[in-house]
Protein backbone atom coordinates (compact mmCIF):
# COMPACT_ATOMS: atom_id res chain seq x y z
CA UNK A 1 0.00 0.00 0.00
CA UNK A 2 1.60 3.55 -1.33
CA UNK A 3 2.33 6.19 1.99
CA UNK A 4 0.35 9.19 1.28
CA UNK A 5 1.79 11.16 4.06
CA UNK A 6 3.79 13.51 1.99
CA UNK A 7 0.68 14.56 -0.58
CA UNK A 8 -1.55 15.00 2.76
CA UNK A 9 0.83 16.98 3.93
CA UNK A 10 0.23 19.52 1.33
CA UNK A 11 -3.73 19.66 1.95
CA UNK A 12 -5.75 21.53 4.15
CA UNK A 13 -8.79 19.63 6.06
CA UNK A 14 -11.27 19.92 3.22
CA UNK A 15 -8.93 18.68 0.55
CA UNK A 16 -7.74 15.89 2.97
CA UNK A 17 -11.28 13.97 3.18
CA UNK A 18 -11.28 14.25 -0.47
CA UNK A 19 -8.44 12.88 -1.20
CA UNK A 20 -8.24 9.62 1.21
CA UNK A 21 -11.83 8.90 0.56
CA UNK A 22 -10.90 8.83 -3.55
CA UNK A 23 -7.85 6.60 -2.36
CA UNK A 24 -9.73 4.58 -0.27
CA UNK A 25 -12.48 3.60 -2.66
CA UNK A 26 -9.44 2.94 -5.30
CA UNK A 27 -7.63 0.59 -2.77
CA UNK A 28 -11.71 -1.13 -2.58
CA UNK A 29 -11.25 -0.53 1.04
CA UNK A 30 -14.26 -0.58 3.18
CA UNK A 31 -13.29 1.86 6.25
CA UNK A 32 -10.79 4.21 6.98
CA UNK A 33 -9.41 4.70 10.47
CA UNK A 34 -7.47 7.52 12.02
CA UNK A 35 -5.96 6.53 14.90
CA UNK A 36 -4.51 9.71 17.08
CA UNK A 37 -1.15 8.96 18.67
CA UNK A 38 1.58 11.21 21.17
CA UNK A 39 3.37 11.99 18.46
CA UNK A 40 1.59 11.86 15.25
CA UNK A 41 -2.15 10.28 13.97
CA UNK A 42 -1.99 7.40 11.85
CA UNK A 43 -4.31 6.80 8.92
CA UNK A 44 -5.32 3.25 7.71
CA UNK A 45 -7.32 1.67 5.32
CA UNK A 46 -9.12 -1.82 5.55
CA UNK A 47 -8.65 -3.21 2.03
CA UNK A 48 -10.08 -7.24 2.21
CA UNK A 49 -10.71 -7.52 6.02
CA UNK A 50 -7.07 -6.50 7.04
CA UNK A 51 -5.71 -3.01 8.02
CA UNK A 52 -2.82 -1.18 6.27
CA UNK A 53 -1.12 1.86 7.03
CA UNK A 54 -1.22 4.49 4.32
CA UNK A 55 0.13 7.37 5.71
CA UNK A 56 1.06 9.52 9.10
CA UNK A 57 -0.15 13.05 9.63
CA UNK A 58 0.48 16.00 12.39
CA UNK A 59 -1.59 15.90 15.24
CA UNK A 60 -2.92 19.76 14.44
CA UNK A 61 -3.49 18.60 11.53
CA UNK A 62 -5.46 15.51 12.34
CA UNK A 63 -7.65 18.22 14.64
CA UNK A 64 -8.39 20.26 11.68
CA UNK A 65 -9.53 16.85 9.70
CA UNK A 66 -11.76 15.79 12.14
CA UNK A 67 -12.93 18.73 12.86
CA UNK A 68 -13.85 18.80 8.93
CA UNK A 69 -15.52 15.44 8.92
CA UNK A 70 -17.93 16.32 11.98
CA UNK A 71 -18.84 19.01 9.70
CA UNK A 72 -19.59 17.22 6.81
CA UNK A 73 -21.57 14.06 9.26
CA UNK A 74 -23.61 16.84 10.77
CA UNK A 75 -22.14 15.87 14.47
CA UNK A 76 -21.46 18.76 16.74
CA UNK A 77 -17.64 19.83 16.09
CA UNK A 78 -17.40 21.27 19.91
CA UNK A 79 -18.26 17.87 21.96
CA UNK A 80 -14.20 15.81 22.14
CA UNK A 81 -15.66 13.83 25.13
CA UNK A 82 -18.44 12.07 24.12
CA UNK A 83 -18.44 8.96 20.89
CA UNK A 84 -20.83 10.51 18.09
CA UNK A 85 -21.43 9.43 14.68
CA UNK A 86 -22.75 11.02 11.31
CA UNK A 87 -23.23 10.79 7.79
CA UNK A 88 -22.69 12.20 4.71
CA UNK A 89 -22.55 11.36 0.79
CA UNK A 90 -19.17 12.03 -1.11
CA UNK A 91 -19.52 12.07 -4.63
CA UNK A 92 -16.48 9.69 -6.42
CA UNK A 93 -15.67 11.15 -9.80
CA UNK A 94 -14.35 7.84 -11.93
CA UNK A 95 -11.66 8.28 -14.23
CA UNK A 96 -13.91 7.49 -17.47
CA UNK A 97 -15.46 11.06 -16.21
CA UNK A 98 -18.54 9.05 -14.72
CA UNK A 99 -19.30 9.64 -11.26
CA UNK A 100 -21.90 8.15 -8.22
CA UNK A 101 -22.48 8.94 -4.98
CA UNK A 102 -21.11 6.93 -2.02
CA UNK A 103 -22.72 6.98 1.22
CA UNK A 104 -19.86 8.05 4.21
CA UNK A 105 -20.94 6.59 7.78
CA UNK A 106 -18.50 8.99 10.29
CA UNK A 107 -18.04 7.65 13.91
CA UNK A 108 -15.75 9.58 16.81
CA UNK A 109 -14.44 7.71 19.54
CA UNK A 110 -12.25 9.78 22.55
CA UNK A 111 -9.47 8.81 23.62
CA UNK A 112 -5.83 10.26 25.91
CA UNK A 113 -4.50 11.48 22.75
CA UNK A 114 -7.61 12.50 21.40
CA UNK A 115 -10.32 11.76 19.21
CA UNK A 116 -9.92 8.86 16.78
CA UNK A 117 -12.37 8.59 13.49
CA UNK A 118 -13.36 5.79 11.73
CA UNK A 119 -14.82 6.45 7.84
CA UNK A 120 -16.84 3.67 6.53
CA UNK A 121 -16.93 4.15 2.93
CA UNK A 122 -20.32 2.26 1.84
CA UNK A 123 -20.17 1.88 -1.95
CA UNK A 124 -23.17 0.13 -3.58
CA UNK A 125 -21.42 1.00 -7.23
CA UNK A 126 -18.73 -1.42 -6.44
CA UNK A 127 -20.67 -4.78 -5.40
CA UNK A 128 -22.57 -7.04 -7.40
CA UNK A 129 -25.52 -7.72 -4.95
CA UNK A 130 -26.58 -11.34 -5.80
CA UNK A 131 -26.42 -14.78 -3.75
CA UNK A 132 -24.23 -16.00 -7.14
CA UNK A 133 -21.57 -13.12 -6.01
CA UNK A 134 -22.06 -14.14 -2.36
CA UNK A 135 -19.94 -16.92 -2.43
CA UNK A 136 -23.02 -19.46 -1.53
CA UNK A 137 -22.93 -22.44 -3.58
CA UNK A 138 -25.63 -23.41 -6.09
CA UNK A 139 -26.35 -26.15 -3.35
CA UNK A 140 -26.61 -23.93 -0.33
CA UNK A 141 -28.98 -21.45 -2.93
CA UNK A 142 -31.16 -23.77 -3.85
CA UNK A 143 -31.89 -25.36 0.04
CA UNK A 144 -32.09 -21.13 1.13
CA UNK A 145 -34.37 -20.15 -1.97
CA UNK A 146 -36.82 -23.05 -0.99
CA UNK A 147 -37.77 -21.61 2.51
CA UNK A 148 -37.33 -17.67 1.22
CA UNK A 149 -40.27 -18.79 -1.19
CA UNK A 150 -42.62 -20.32 1.31
CA UNK A 151 -45.03 -17.87 2.60
CA UNK A 152 -44.30 -17.59 6.17
CA UNK A 153 -41.56 -18.95 8.87
CA UNK A 154 -38.03 -17.21 9.96
CA UNK A 155 -35.15 -17.48 7.86
CA UNK A 156 -31.91 -16.50 9.87
CA UNK A 157 -28.40 -15.17 9.02
CA UNK A 158 -25.76 -14.95 11.14
CA UNK A 159 -22.24 -14.20 11.62
CA UNK A 160 -20.07 -11.75 13.14
CA UNK A 161 -19.81 -8.27 12.47
CA UNK A 162 -18.70 -7.63 8.97
CA UNK A 163 -18.98 -11.01 7.96
CA UNK A 164 -21.49 -10.20 5.17
CA UNK A 165 -24.74 -10.74 6.96
CA UNK A 166 -26.53 -7.47 5.16
CA UNK A 167 -25.07 -8.26 1.86
CA UNK A 168 -26.76 -11.64 2.22
CA UNK A 169 -30.06 -10.47 3.23
CA UNK A 170 -30.57 -7.90 0.59
CA UNK A 171 -29.15 -10.63 -2.42
CA UNK A 172 -31.95 -12.71 -0.44
CA UNK A 173 -34.70 -9.88 -1.38
CA UNK A 174 -33.53 -9.71 -4.47
CA UNK A 175 -34.07 -13.63 -5.42
CA UNK A 176 -38.08 -12.66 -4.74
CA UNK A 177 -40.30 -11.41 -7.00
CA UNK A 178 -40.63 -7.84 -5.82
CA UNK A 179 -43.99 -7.41 -7.98
CA UNK A 180 -45.88 -9.99 -6.98
CA UNK A 181 -44.82 -9.96 -3.13
CA UNK A 182 -45.24 -6.83 -0.59
CA UNK A 183 -41.63 -6.29 1.02
CA UNK A 184 -40.92 -4.34 3.91
CA UNK A 185 -37.50 -3.43 5.87
CA UNK A 186 -36.49 -2.22 9.22
CA UNK A 187 -33.07 -1.36 9.32
CA UNK A 188 -30.63 0.28 11.28
CA UNK A 189 -29.03 2.16 8.85
CA UNK A 190 -30.42 1.24 5.12
CA UNK A 191 -27.26 0.92 3.55
CA UNK A 192 -28.40 -0.08 0.26
CA UNK A 193 -31.64 0.65 -1.67
CA UNK A 194 -33.69 -1.78 -3.54
CA UNK A 195 -35.63 -1.59 -6.50
CA UNK A 196 -39.21 -2.53 -5.12
CA UNK A 197 -38.67 -2.84 -1.87
CA UNK A 198 -40.48 -0.90 1.01
CA UNK A 199 -37.30 0.47 3.42
CA UNK A 200 -37.17 2.08 6.85
CA UNK A 201 -34.76 2.69 9.46
CA UNK A 202 -35.42 2.48 12.94
CA UNK A 203 -34.84 5.60 15.65
CA UNK A 204 -34.88 4.32 18.68
CA UNK A 205 -34.22 7.66 20.25
CA UNK A 206 -37.86 8.50 19.50
CA UNK A 207 -39.69 4.66 20.02
CA UNK A 208 -39.24 3.53 16.74
CA UNK A 209 -37.45 0.44 17.22
CA UNK A 210 -37.61 -3.00 15.54
CA UNK A 211 -40.23 -4.19 17.79
CA UNK A 212 -42.10 -1.78 17.36
CA UNK A 213 -41.64 -1.57 13.46
CA UNK A 214 -42.60 -5.19 13.35
CA UNK A 215 -45.94 -4.82 14.51
CA UNK A 216 -46.35 -1.39 12.37
CA UNK A 217 -45.23 -3.12 9.54
CA UNK A 218 -47.85 -5.98 10.31
CA UNK A 219 -50.87 -3.25 9.71
CA UNK A 220 -49.85 -3.09 6.21
CA UNK A 221 -50.30 -6.47 4.73
CA UNK A 222 -47.00 -7.59 4.16
CA UNK A 223 -45.18 -10.73 2.44
CA UNK A 224 -42.02 -10.42 3.21
CA UNK A 225 -40.35 -8.91 6.58
CA UNK A 226 -36.79 -7.89 6.69
CA UNK A 227 -35.43 -7.08 10.01
CA UNK A 228 -31.80 -5.91 10.32
CA UNK A 229 -31.02 -7.36 13.23
CA UNK A 230 -32.62 -9.50 16.42
CA UNK A 231 -30.96 -7.63 19.50
CA UNK A 232 -33.21 -8.72 22.23
CA UNK A 233 -36.43 -10.60 23.05
CA UNK A 234 -38.82 -8.06 22.25
CA UNK A 235 -37.99 -7.94 18.77
CA UNK A 236 -37.59 -11.78 18.47
CA UNK A 237 -40.85 -12.00 20.35
CA UNK A 238 -42.36 -9.69 17.42
CA UNK A 239 -40.40 -11.67 14.39
CA UNK A 240 -41.29 -14.83 15.73
CA UNK A 241 -44.95 -14.13 15.90
CA UNK A 242 -44.99 -12.46 12.50
CA UNK A 243 -43.38 -15.64 11.54
CA UNK A 244 -46.03 -18.23 12.66
CA UNK A 245 -48.86 -15.55 11.15
CA UNK A 246 -48.54 -16.26 7.52
CA UNK A 247 -45.37 -13.99 7.30
CA UNK A 248 -42.05 -14.51 5.99
CA UNK A 249 -39.58 -12.98 8.61
CA UNK A 250 -36.07 -12.47 7.17
CA UNK A 251 -33.23 -11.68 10.10
CA UNK A 252 -29.67 -11.85 11.22
CA UNK A 253 -27.85 -12.37 14.81
CA UNK A 254 -24.58 -11.51 16.05
CA UNK A 255 -23.37 -15.29 16.75
CA UNK A 256 -20.71 -17.38 14.97
CA UNK A 257 -22.59 -20.50 13.71
CA UNK A 258 -25.86 -21.60 13.01
CA UNK A 259 -26.28 -23.49 16.37
CA UNK A 260 -25.10 -20.88 18.10
CA UNK A 261 -28.13 -18.64 16.90
CA UNK A 262 -30.56 -21.19 18.39
CA UNK A 263 -29.12 -21.39 21.47
CA UNK A 264 -28.53 -17.40 21.97
CA UNK A 265 -32.17 -17.07 21.02
CA UNK A 266 -32.94 -19.77 23.90
CA UNK A 267 -31.08 -17.91 25.88
CA UNK A 268 -32.90 -14.88 25.34
CA UNK A 269 -35.73 -16.43 26.80
CA UNK A 270 -37.85 -17.50 23.57
CA UNK A 271 -39.50 -20.55 24.30
CA UNK A 272 -38.46 -23.94 22.62
CA UNK A 273 -41.70 -24.43 21.11
CA UNK A 274 -42.24 -20.96 19.86
CA UNK A 275 -39.06 -21.23 17.89
CA UNK A 276 -39.38 -24.65 16.68
CA UNK A 277 -42.93 -23.71 14.99
CA UNK A 278 -41.41 -20.54 13.30
CA UNK A 279 -37.96 -20.99 12.31
CA UNK A 280 -37.04 -22.61 9.12
CA UNK A 281 -33.57 -22.27 8.43
CA UNK A 282 -29.83 -21.05 9.46
CA UNK A 283 -27.59 -19.65 7.31
CA UNK A 284 -24.31 -18.73 8.69
CA UNK A 285 -21.22 -17.13 7.09
CA UNK A 286 -18.09 -15.73 7.23
CA UNK A 287 -15.74 -13.74 5.01
CA UNK A 288 -12.41 -15.18 3.82
CA UNK A 289 -9.83 -13.67 1.67
CA UNK A 290 -10.40 -14.25 -2.22
CA UNK A 291 -6.62 -15.01 -4.03
CA UNK A 292 -5.76 -12.94 -7.00
CA UNK A 293 -6.44 -14.79 -9.93
CA UNK A 294 -3.98 -12.90 -11.92
CA UNK A 295 -1.33 -14.26 -9.88
CA UNK A 296 -2.49 -17.17 -8.64
CA UNK A 297 -0.54 -20.79 -9.23
CA UNK A 298 -1.04 -24.44 -8.93
CA UNK A 299 0.87 -25.73 -6.07
CA UNK A 300 1.77 -29.29 -4.93
CA UNK A 301 0.53 -29.94 -1.29
CA UNK A 302 3.33 -29.74 1.38
CA UNK A 303 3.42 -32.63 4.20
CA UNK A 304 2.32 -30.49 6.28
CA UNK A 305 -0.77 -29.77 4.18
CA UNK A 306 -1.78 -32.98 3.52
CA UNK A 307 -1.75 -34.04 6.97
CA UNK A 308 -4.03 -31.12 8.10
CA UNK A 309 -6.31 -32.18 5.33
CA UNK A 310 -6.46 -36.09 6.50
CA UNK A 311 -7.05 -34.54 10.13
CA UNK A 312 -10.46 -33.06 9.07
CA UNK A 313 -11.54 -36.31 6.90
CA UNK A 314 -11.30 -34.66 2.80
CA UNK A 315 -9.75 -36.44 0.37
CA UNK A 316 -5.98 -34.65 -0.74
CA UNK A 317 -6.51 -32.99 -4.25
CA UNK A 318 -4.20 -33.07 -6.99
CA UNK A 319 -3.09 -29.56 -6.40
CA UNK A 320 -4.94 -26.40 -4.84
CA UNK A 321 -3.84 -22.45 -5.31
CA UNK A 322 -1.20 -19.98 -4.09
CA UNK A 323 -0.66 -17.05 -4.84
CA UNK A 324 2.48 -14.60 -4.91
CA UNK A 325 0.98 -10.96 -5.34
CA UNK A 326 1.27 -8.78 -8.33
CA UNK A 327 0.13 -5.27 -9.79
CA UNK A 328 -3.35 -5.90 -9.79
CA UNK A 329 -3.72 -6.80 -6.19
CA UNK A 330 -1.48 -4.55 -5.11
CA UNK A 331 1.55 -7.85 -4.29
CA UNK A 332 -0.43 -8.93 -1.34
CA UNK A 333 -2.19 -12.09 -3.28
CA UNK A 334 -5.53 -10.99 -2.71
CA UNK A 335 -8.39 -9.52 -4.26
CA UNK A 336 -11.66 -9.47 -2.31
CA UNK A 337 -13.20 -11.65 -0.44
CA UNK A 338 -15.74 -14.23 -0.30
CA UNK A 339 -18.43 -15.90 1.99
CA UNK A 340 -18.11 -19.81 3.55
CA UNK A 341 -21.45 -20.60 4.67
CA UNK A 342 -22.96 -23.73 6.76
CA UNK A 343 -27.13 -23.97 5.79
CA UNK A 344 -28.78 -25.61 8.76
CA UNK A 345 -32.68 -26.96 8.11
CA UNK A 346 -34.73 -28.20 10.90
CA UNK A 347 -35.27 -31.37 10.77
CA UNK A 348 -37.96 -33.44 13.19
CA UNK A 349 -35.05 -34.46 15.09
CA UNK A 350 -33.51 -31.49 15.79
CA UNK A 351 -36.81 -29.87 16.45
CA UNK A 352 -37.82 -32.34 18.65
CA UNK A 353 -33.81 -32.15 20.59
CA UNK A 354 -34.69 -28.29 20.82
CA UNK A 355 -37.91 -28.42 22.47
CA UNK A 356 -36.41 -30.43 25.20
CA UNK A 357 -33.78 -27.98 25.75
CA UNK A 358 -30.91 -30.28 24.58
CA UNK A 359 -27.15 -29.08 24.90
CA UNK A 360 -25.36 -28.03 22.12
CA UNK A 361 -22.83 -30.57 21.68
CA UNK A 362 -26.50 -33.22 21.45
CA UNK A 363 -27.52 -30.67 18.76
CA UNK A 364 -24.37 -30.56 16.73
CA UNK A 365 -24.11 -34.64 17.00
CA UNK A 366 -27.88 -34.98 15.44
CA UNK A 367 -27.46 -32.08 13.20
CA UNK A 368 -24.27 -34.02 11.69
CA UNK A 369 -26.46 -37.23 11.70
CA UNK A 370 -29.15 -35.14 9.06
CA UNK A 371 -25.93 -34.27 7.24
CA UNK A 372 -25.51 -31.26 8.38
CA UNK A 373 -22.68 -29.42 6.91
CA UNK A 374 -19.76 -27.19 8.57
CA UNK A 375 -18.04 -24.45 7.58
CA UNK A 376 -15.19 -26.59 6.85
CA UNK A 377 -16.53 -28.34 4.03
CA UNK A 378 -17.30 -24.87 2.31
CA UNK A 379 -14.33 -24.08 2.53
CA UNK A 380 -12.70 -27.15 1.48
CA UNK A 381 -15.06 -26.81 -1.73
CA UNK A 382 -13.52 -23.29 -2.44
CA UNK A 383 -9.70 -24.14 -1.47
CA UNK A 384 -9.81 -27.24 -4.35
CA UNK A 385 -11.63 -24.86 -6.50
CA UNK A 386 -8.83 -21.90 -6.42
CA UNK A 387 -10.86 -19.03 -4.23
CA UNK A 388 -8.87 -19.38 -1.39
CA UNK A 389 -5.80 -20.54 -0.47
CA UNK A 390 -4.59 -23.07 2.21
CA UNK A 391 -3.62 -20.48 5.28
CA UNK A 392 -7.59 -19.07 4.84
CA UNK A 393 -9.05 -22.73 4.98
CA UNK A 394 -6.60 -23.17 7.85
CA UNK A 395 -8.50 -20.08 9.62
CA UNK A 396 -12.05 -21.54 9.04
CA UNK A 397 -10.28 -24.95 10.70
CA UNK A 398 -9.16 -23.56 13.74
CA UNK A 399 -12.69 -21.66 14.08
Amino acid sequence: MKDFSAQLAQLNAHAIFDFLCREALGARASDIHGDPGAAAFRLRFRVDGVLHVVAYISPQQAQSFIARCKVLGGIDITERRLPQDGQTTFIHHLDTGSEHAVDVRIATFPSVHGEKITIRLLDTARGRISLKYTGLSERHQKKLLKYVHKQQGLVLVCGPTGSGKTTTLYATLLACSRDQRHIVTLEDPVEYVLEGVVQSQVMPKIGFTFASGIRSILRHDPDIIMVGEVRDKETADAALQAALTGHLVITTTHTATALGSIMRLLDMGIEPYILTAALSCVLAQHLVRCLCVHCRKKCALSSRQESSLIKHGFELPEFIFESTGCEKCGMTGYHGRIGVFELLELSEPLRAAIAERVSIDILSEIALQDHFELFLADAYDKLVQGSIGFSDFLSVADG
